[in-house]
C-alpha cells in the first residue's frame, strides 16, 4: 500500500512539472499586473464580514450511529446543521508598499464545524453542544519591504495551515463536504509565526515555526507546547498554474490517554503539493496530494485527490472531485459521534470514544457538485451561493467501515457496508457589514 502511495505521488509530481513546462512558455509574455491601489487611509482599508452556513447531508443508509463515515465537518446523516456563523474583521496589508504596512484579521465563528476547528487548549468543552464557539483566526500581518524586490509578508498569531487545496472558510471551496485528505491528512491550523518571501515574481518561499498540529499555546494546548515545529515550503506562480509544496515538521504526541505516551519519540511529518491549472478562464483543474507518516506511533497515509471545476455562467458551475486515500494502518480516518469525541482524542483529553473502521482501509470518494449564485441580491448579501452535490464513498480495499451501528454491550461502534451514498446541500450566505 505504501508503494502505491509513493507511485501515486510521484504520478502527481510529474503531472505537476509537465504543466509546469507547458505553462512557463506561455507565463513569460505575460504583462506584469497593475498593483492595486492603495486605500486612502490604514483604517479606510478593514473590512467587516458576516457569513452564515446551513446544511444538510441525506444518507439513504439512514445508518443508526448517525455518522457518514468518511466525513467531519458533514458528518451527521440526515441532519440539519449550522456549520457556522462567522464574524471577521480584517485588513490586507498592501503587497506593493515600499515602506511597513501592517494588518490584521481575527474570524470568530459559531456552529457545528467548530467542533474541528478548535485549537487544541482553546474554548474545548467550553459549550457543551454539538454547536461550539471557536476562534477561527487571530493574527497580525505586515508587509516588510526588505530582503528582495518583492519584499517578505509575516504572519503571527493564529492562522490557517499552508497544506491543501480546501480550507476551513466555506466561501473558499466548490464542495459542501470535504475530501479525506482535508478531513484526515493535513492540519487545519498553526499557532506561531509564518513568513513569506517573493525571492522573483514567480517564486515564493515560506518559512515558519509553531506550536504544532491544531495547537495553542499553555499547559492545556497539548504535548509539545515546548516545542517548536516546522512548516514551509515553496510555491512556482505562473500565469495559468500555480504549484505550492509544503511541509509541516515536529512530534504530535498525546497528553495523557492518548494513543502512545506522551513525549513519545518521532516526529509527524505532513507533506502536501497542490497544483493548480487554469485551463481557460472557464475551467480550472486542480491535483492535490499528500503523505503523512508518524514515527512515534509508526503508522503512515497519504493520497491524491483531483478536481475539475467549470463555469456555465456567471451564476452557474459545476464541479468533479475524485479521491483515492489510503490509511493502511487503521490510524486517521475515523468517526465522531459525541460532541467531545474529537477534540477529546485530538488533545488526549477525558474521555472519548471514536468509531474507527475494521481494518485498515484504501477510501475512493468521487463527488459530483455544482454552484449556484443567485444574481440581482441586495447587495449587502452578494456572493451567496447554493451548492447541492451528490457523493460516493467505497472501501477500495474491502472491509465494511459505511453505515454505522453501535454496540451498546461493547460500547464500539463497527460499520456494515462496503460503500455510502450521500446527497448533500448547504447555503454560504456572506452578509456584507
Amino acid at each position: 500500500m505504501k508503494y502505491k502511495i509513493t507511485t501515486l505521488l510521484a504520478t502527481s509530481a510529474a503531472a505537476a512539472l509537465l504543466c509546469a513546462g507547458a505553462a512557463w512558455a506561455d507565463d513569460q509574455a505575460a504583462p506584469a499586473a497593475a498593483p492595486p491601489a492603495a486605500p486612502a487611509s490604514w483604517v479606510s482599508g478593514i473590512k467587516l464580514k458576516a457569513q452564515v452556513e446551513v446544511g444538510v447531508t441525506a444518507n439513504p443508509d439512514q445508518p443508526p450511529a448517525g455518522i457518514n463515515w468518511g466525513h467531519a465537518f458533514t458528518d451527521r446523516s440526515n441532519e440539519v446543521l449550522l456549520n457556522g456563523v462567522s464574524f471577521t474583521a480584517e485588513r490586507d496589508p498592501d503587497t506593493s508598499s515600499k515602506t511597513i504596512d501592517v494588518g490584521f484579521k481575527v474570524q470568530a465563528s459559531y456552529g457545528s464545524d467548530a467542533r474541528y476547528t478548535q485549537l487544541i487548549g482553546e474554548f474545548n468543552r467550553s459549550i457543551n453542544s454539538i454547536n461550539q464557539f471557536d476562534l477561527v483566526e487571530a493574527n497580525v500581518q505586515a508587509h516588510l519591504p526588505y530582503i528582495t524586490a518583492g519584499g517578505m509578508e509575516v504572519k503571527l498569531g493564529q492562522y490557517g495551515t499552508l497544506e491543501g487545496e480546501e480550507v476551513m472558510d466555506p466561501s473558499g471551496n466548490f464542495f459542501y463536504s470535504h475530501s479525506y485528505l482535508f478531513n484526515y491528512g493535513i492540519p487545519l491550523k498553526h499557532t506561531g509565526l509564518m513568513t513569506e518571501t517573493h525571492l522573483n515574481p514567480k517564486v515564493d518561499l515560506y518559512l515558519g515555526v509553531d506550536s504544532g498540529v491544531n495547537t495553542f499555546l499553555g499547559s492545556s494546548g497539548g504535548a509539545n507546547d515546548n516545542v517548536l515545529h516546522f512548516h514551509g515550503g515553496i510555491g512556482l506562480n505562473l500565469t495559468n498554474l500555480t504549484i505550492l509544496a509544503t511541509t509541516h515538521i515536529g512530534p504530535e504526541a498525546f497528553t495523557s490517554n492518548g494513543s502512545y505516551p506522551t513525549k513519545a519519540p518521532g516526529n509527524r511529518y505532513l507533506n502536501d503539493i497542490v497544483v493548480t491549472w487554469t485551463v481557460n478562464k472557464s475551467l480550472t483543474a486542480i491535483i492535490d496530494a499528500n503523505y503523512t507518516k508518524d514515527d512515534a506511533a509508526k503508522v503512515s497515509a497519504g493520497g491524491v485527490v483531483g478536481y475539475l471545476e467549470y463555469a456555465l455562467s456567471p451564476d452557474l458551475s459545476v464541479g468533479l472531485r475524485a479521491e483515492v486515500w489510503a490509511d493502511s494502518d487503521n490510524f486517521f480516518v475515523a468517526g465522531y459521534p459525541n460532541h467531545y469525541d474529537f477534540i477529546n482524542y485530538e488533545g488526549g483529553y477525558g474521555t472519548y470514544n471514536p468509531a474507527f473502521a475494521s481494518k485498515g482501509t484504501t477510501y475512493g470518494e468521487l463527488t459530483l457538485g455544482v454552484n449556484y449564485k443567485p444574481q440581482g441580491l441586495p447587495k449587502v448579501f452578494d456572493g451567496m451561493v447554493i451548492r447541492p452535490e451528490l457523493r460516493f464513498d467505497d472501501a477500495l480495499s474491502g472491509g465494511t467501515p459505511y453505515d454505522v451501528h453501535y454496540d451498546a454491550v461493547s460500547g464500539t461502534y463497527y460499520g456494515t457496508k462496503k460503500s455510502q451514498f450521500t446527497f448533500g446541500l448547504d447555503i454560504v450566505a456572506p452578509i456584507h457589514l
